[in-house]
């Protein structure tokens, strides 16, 4: 019974590590994206005022084509940020990482100090438990907003 115990909890501190460093990574991917196509839009959308302006007192058509290209530029980049909303997925990552935090620091709260043979099996079941809800919770919200988007 208590290798089966400690076999558990050993699973169960890997497992939530994983989750933890593939959540982290999962957040700050779509940080950065998040970040990256709100500033290309604005940063474009500036230009595009800029050119558009020079272009009524130099009359290059070439400051015309580019504003065009960059508009084009915008509209490409808002609907990749509208499709993967990325900020949306920034912060769900961001709960589940909490989340992830959290359950583990009961874990290690529970395990800390106690010897082996006293971590109880059933205990170790309701942190998978848990561990289970956080990552279903996730997916759920994932599969919600993939679908709203589409």
């Amino acid at each position: 019974m208590i290798q089966e115990t400690l076999k558990k909890r050993d699973w169960l501190t890997a497992s939530i590590s994983q989750h933890i460093v593939s959540f982290k990574n999962l957040k700050e991917k779509n940080k950065k994206r998040a970040f990256y196509t709100k500033i290309t839009i604005a940063l474009f959308s500036l230009i595009i005022t800029l050119l558009l302006c020079l272009s009524l007192i130099f009359t290059n058509p070439y400051l015309k084509t580019i504003s065009i290209v960059l508009a084009a530029s915008v509209t490409i980049v808002s609907t990749i940020n509208a499709f993967f909303d990325f900020e949306s997925l920034w912060v769900k990552y961001n709960e589940a990482l909490n989340k992830l935090y959290g359950i583990r620091d009961d874990l290690n709260y529970y395990l800390e100090g106690k010897p082996d043979y006293e971590v109880d099996v059933k205990i170790m079941d309701e942190y998978k438990e848990r561990l289970n809800l956080i990552l279903d919770e996730t997916n759920k919200s994932w599969r919600e907003l993939k679908k709203n988007n589409l």
